[in-house]
């Protein structure tokens, strides 16, 4: 999937997300905004294996969303073939972007906005001053009440500027 990521050309960020991810698209590229293109930038909520023993590596975790930009990618693509996922069981977030991202020289951005659960499951102290990018798991909540709750306000800015770019067109 990397290798067709490079093929696009309008695009320079690769966004993967669980099917059980909700997110803010404005906030998303409200976020992005802050990170550069043409460096390497793998971008989510970070987690850490073994890395108190020094032996270990920083990933990125899947359910809140990875972000990776071209520069990343061409990097972890550089890599010989050693860097194809050994199984198909192999947890690939912390396989290709935690391993791979390491022997690449990568480094792992946390986002405090990117959420592993559901909002339920955090502090509203904790979460509300963050302006949340994402939550992930859909189990015991309405996930159309959580994109309502936590989303639409911001992501109506989008909505009324392109219904403003259309009737601009209609005229």
């Amino acid at each position: 999937f990397l290798d067709r990521f490079m093929e696009e050309k309008d695009f320079p960020w690769l966004l993967i997300t669980d099917d059980d991810t909700i997110i803010s698209p404005v906030r998303f590229a409200q976020m992005l905004a802050c990170y550069p293109t043409d460096e390497p930038v793998i971008l989510g909520q970070r987690y850490g294996y073994m890395t108190a023993s020094g032996h270990g590596y920083n990933y990125v975790t899947g359910g809140g969303g990875k972000i990776i930009n071209k520069a990343a990618v061409k990097q972890l693509l550089s890599l010989d073939d050693s860097c194809a996922c050994p199984a198909a069981n192999t947890p690939e977030d912390m396989h290709i972007f935690g391993i791979c991202a390491k022997r690449a020289g990568i480094s792992i951005n946390h986002s405090g906005r990117m959420f592993q659960a559901r909002p339920v499951d955090y502090p509203s102290s904790m979460i509300s001053y963050r302006k949340p990018v994402s939550f992930h798991k859909h189990w015991e909540i309405d996930p159309v009440q959580v994109y309502e709750d936590w989303f639409r306000k911001s992501d109506n800015t989008l909505r009324e500027h392109l219904k403003a770019k259309s009737v601009k067109e209609e005229l």
